[in-house]
């Protein structure tokens, strides 16, 4: 909504022309960024916090009538980040239970979703599923356009994915994690799909039991540590090299020596750029007491001699 339309709404519901009540108008478009149902949510609150009331005043004539006021200094204060999950909650607490189930995982999934990974992860039809959806866009929570679904807000996607407990929501995206994993190779869009589909594995490392999946993700870790770091993106791509860390485990310099040299030498070399000298030095001085031959040595020398020169 623009603010001539949020004014029309404001006018409409509280009786109210000129332009007193422009202030208010220009401050509720500011805290619900002209979204439908927050404006109506925010109304609510304002009126039930006791900021927008009646009062009575007394015309010319001594005759006495109510007239809206409002506290606009107090409505400015508000702080609507958790005012709106707060809001939400409420409202997707009244939902049916299987509606609700199914915006949790579309919460994981992220802000634009389809109906295969709900699907997938719910074992529902995809038939099935649009009616259950349907309550969701009646409430205004999501929008539907072109077999694609849509959260009318991040908050609402925030606060739908605050229902599900840690557990449960880390055994979804782990399972997303994989789904996508799997449609993305089909696809042969993994590599650009990298971030997404390794983001979503890494919420439910725990989930990584055998050596073969702590493999295989340490592998889709380290393909997304090096295209972050060819982004200059070297947090992010530190952050994936420590969840190759912590998947690697027991002697993994035996066990996974290739993997496990180049995730040391990736951790060595964005600590010394980042001027974490100390870890560097100890990531690439590690590549050397642990490296089979001095070819395997070569890179973390050099990297090394170029520190100290």
């Amino acid at each position: 909504l623009k603010v001539n339309h949020i004014t029309k709404i404001i006018s409409d519901m509280l009786k109210l022309t000129g332009t007193k009540f422009v202030p208010l108008v220009n401050v509720v478009f500011k805290k619900t960024g002209g979204n439908p149902f927050f404006v109506s949510q925010f109304l609510q609150t304002i009126y039930h916090q006791k900021l927008l009331y009646l009062k009575k005043t007394r015309n010319e004539d001594n005759s006495e009538e109510l007239n809206w006021n409002w506290d606009i200094d107090k409505i400015n204060k508000i702080q609507i980040s958790q005012n709106i999950i707060d809001l939400m909650l409420k409202k997707i607490s009244t939902l049916h239970k299987s509606s609700i189930k199914l915006l949790q995982i579309a919460s994981c999934i992220g802000n634009t979703f389809t109906l295969e990974p709900i699907s997938y992860i719910s074992e529902s039809s995809t038939e099935d599923l649009p009616g259950y959806l349907l309550e969701s866009i009646e409430e205004g929570l999501i929008s539907y356009n072109k077999d694609q679904y849509q959260f009318e807000h991040d908050k609402i996607q925030e606060a739908v994915h605050l229902l599900l407990s840690d557990e449960e929501r880390n055994r979804i995206h782990y399972k997303l994690g994989n789904y996508f994993k799997e449609k993305f190779s089909i696809q042969n869009n993994l590599e650009n799909e990298i971030f997404y589909v390794t983001n979503q594995l890494n919420h439910g490392i725990d989930y990584a039991k055998s050596e073969s999946e702590k493999l295989e993700l340490c592998n889709l870790n380290l393909l997304a540590a090096r295209k972050a770091k060819n982004s200059s993106a070297l947090d992010e791509a530190e952050l994936y090299l420590k969840f190759c860390k912590k998947l690697l485990s027991g002697n993994f310099w035996e066990k996974n020596y290739k993997i496990s040299l180049n995730v040391y030498y990736l951790l060595g070399e964005i600590a010394l750029i980042n001027g974490n000298h100390h870890s560097g030095e100890k990531y690439l001085n590690t590549i050397l007491l642990n490296a089979k031959d001095n070819i395997d040595r070569v890179d973390s020398y050099v990297t090394l001699m170029d520190y100290y020169t």
